[in-house]
């Protein structure tokens, strides 16, 4: 039994759709269907997905100074802290502890603890004597309101950079350190 295919509307006799007809494609109908059941299936993977990598601590796969970023961020100025303290429980060297110091200044003075400030940038520039910690103890000294020692430390800041080698960018450093020095009156 031959059965004639309409060319026109891609149907036989018996309804049916003509399979391999390249003019006529499936019908809208099962192909929103198929959408439809595509996206409903993505839905579900991920959100199993999701469930399976769900975890209680949102901190737990960030390193210690994003861990920080993220509880100062929330308002937690402790648990900022630790995150940062955890760091300098390892063998690191006295520049990575300074930036790691610079970063304690940074946190405590966002929640405007100027003591804790001053003792991390203290500790910093214990280790490293240079132009950038003297500057970071003004900067410290000059937010806690006290005038006379940030500029005694942004002189020092001065002083410390002239005897680095004067290239443009050592010269534009020293001219912002004296900037801070005339915004103090000095």
């Amino acid at each position: 039994m031959s059965v004639k295919t309409n060319r026109a509307t891609g149907t036989n006799k018996l309804g049916g759709i003509v399979v391999g007809d390249y003019r006529r494609g499936l019908p809208g109908k099962v192909w929103l269907l198929g959408l439809v059941v595509l996206i409903i299936v993505a839905g579900v993977i991920v959100g199993i997905y999701a469930l399976a990598h769900h975890s209680d601590n949102p901190t737990e796969n960030l390193t210690p100074r994003q861990q920080s970023e993220v509880y100062a961020s929330n308002g937690n100025y402790a648990a900022a802290q630790r995150a940062l303290a955890a760091q300098l429980a390892g063998p690191t060297s006295a520049d990575a502890k300074a930036t790691i110091y610079s970063e304690q200044v940074s946190v405590a003075l966002n929640f405007k603890q100027y003591q804790q400030a001053q003792r991390y940038a203290q500790q910093a520039e214990n280790l490293t004597h240079s132009a950038a910690a003297a500057e970071q103890l003004g900067y410290v000294a000059e937010a806690a309101g006290d005038k006379i020692s940030a500029a005694k430390y942004y002189q020092l800041a001065i002083d410390r950079q002239s005897k680095l080698p004067q290239t443009p960018a050592n010269q534009l450093i020293q001219r912002s350190y004296k900037t801070k020095l005339q915004e103090l009156g000095k």
